[in-house]
């Protein structure tokens, strides 16, 4: 396509947005909406992100913002146009992107990605390669073959921008090694690989149970200086994160963590063999990488800044702090979910089973594929994996434990079960918890916020 017949494309994109009436784009801080479509410039308004029209009229409250999109200013975006993050993108870049979206996939087909993916993985060994390294056999082995590869962007040939995005999917899903800055490599064997799907359910259900005031990290910005960060919002699919103070970037202002990411960020780490570093895995946004190991337990920073997959448990000569901060917030948000192992947790399980005889502390059930390592104080990271802030139970022991329907004194051991269970489980659990032969004995004040915990629920 020529330049005529791209301004073409992208105005007639813009008319059908204005007439159909529909916002050009949409996200949870603002809208964009297209006001006219002219001879040389398209007319953008931006406005709150509530907005179901157009609006009539531009105010001064500073959340309607017009400005004119120029010829110039699409083929510009053209020929810098790369692959981010959704985050990445300012409102004008969103604009840009979407009116410009229809006219780039004509010029980058599925095939050539494909093709790219599949030459990467082909060259790379368990040498490093750098990024110039892959450019090279590319432009050796591919572009003679390849004619739509030879246009320009982001002050490269288009080819090297989508080989650059093929490396970055490859990455996502596992199948490229980031070893650190500019060495790619092939997969390395990881001995202990994290569960993507169930590091995302824990960084998310860490992260509901933090409060407004809690810092999840703090990061330097090279350019926007130091901020904390905290939880704005949790769902199912998104964690949102707000910065303070605020920037003049937005997307260093509030990051978004989508589920997609943080299994992309989980599958970089095992294609390194479980060792990396912040480039690893949040790439040129090493800040997502520290709100990652912020919000995960199987995750660390060893003293040579190394990121690495770990499964910690505390040392049990160390006291164990209970730290009864938040713990109300903490136990109604467990009873929603009772029972839960965490994918990782081997040595917590291993050493608290072992503490108990590898037996359920409970009911006396020597099964040991029927027991769990429970935590008795819920979980908040590394430091509750102590073994004093754990008692081996039988799973549905376990359950009813985290529900608050089965719960031990704290003064004389005493096992108390709930007028719902009574009839069923006093048959096969004991009067008094029997702590004979268990050279660790369970922390009385995490037992006291147990046996608490929804007692005026119990008649």
């Amino acid at each position: 396509m020529n330049e005529e017949e791209i301004w073409r494309k992208i105005k007639t994109i813009a008319e059908d947005y204005k007439i159909r009436g529909e916002p050009l784009f949409r996200d949870n801080y603002y809208t964009l909406w297209i006001r006219t479509a002219g001879t040389e410039a398209v007319a953008i308004t931006k406005a709150a992100s509530n907005a179901e029209t157009l609006p009539p009229v531009e105010n001064d409250g500073g959340r309607i913002t017009t400005f004119h999109a120029k010829i110039e200013d699409f083929f510009g975006f053209i020929e810098s146009y790369e692959t981010l993050e959704e985050v990445d993108y300012e409102y004008k870049e969103w604009a840009y992107k979407e009116l410009t979206n229809e006219v780039l996939k004509i010029d980058e087909t599925r095939a050539t990605k494909e093709e790219l993916m599949s030459h990467v993985e082909s060259i790379l060994s368990d040498s490093p390669l750098s990024m110039a390294d892959l450019r090279e056999s590319v432009f050796d082995s591919l572009l003679p073959s390849i004619s739509d590869l030879e246009k320009t962007g982001h002050g490269r040939k288009r080819w090297a921008t989508n080989l650059q995005n093929a490396v970055f999917d490859l990455k996502g899903e596992g199948k490229i090694g980031h070893l650190k800055h500019n060495q790619y490599i092939s997969p390395i064997n990881c001995q202990n690989p994290l569960n993507p799907e169930n590091l995302w359910f824990e960084i998310r259900e860490r992260a509901e149970a933090l409060y407004d005031d809690e810092i999840v990290c703090t990061w330097e910005n090279y350019k926007h200086g130091t901020g904390k960060y905290f939880v704005e919002s949790v769902s199912s699919e998104k964690i949102l994160f707000k910065r303070d103070p605020f920037c003049g970037n937005q997307s260093i202002n509030q990051i978004q963590f989508d589920k997609k990411r943080v299994l992309g960020m989980t599958n970089a780490l095992n294609a390194v063999g479980g060792v990396g570093t912040r480039v690893t895995i949040g790439g040129n946004r090493q800040e997502y990488s520290e709100l990652l190991i912020s919000l995960s337990s199987m995750i660390e920073i060893d003293e040579k800044q190394n990121i690495m997959i770990t499964d910690t448990v505390v040392d049990p000569i160390v006291d164990f702090d209970c730290n009864k901060k938040n713990s109300e917030k903490a136990l109604k948000k467990r009873a929603l979910k009772p029972g839960v192992q965490r994918e990782g947790a081997t040595k917590f399980r291993k050493q608290v089973l072992a503490n108990y005889g590898n037996k359920c502390a409970i009911s006396g059930i020597s099964v040991v594929d029927t027991i769990q390592a429970a935590h008795i104080r819920p979980y908040n990271g590394p430091e509750t994996n102590h073994p004093a802030n754990g008692i081996a139970l039988r799973s549905d022991i376990h359950r009813l434990f985290d529900l608050g329907k089965i719960r031990i004194n704290p003064e004389d051991l005493c096992v108390h079960l709930h007028p719902d269970v009574e009839s069923e489980y006093r048959k096969i659990c004991s009067e008094k918890l029997d702590l004979e032969g268990v050279p660790i004995h369970p922390n009385t004040e995490a037992l006291e916020l147990m046996w608490i915990f929804q007692k005026n629920r119990w008649f």
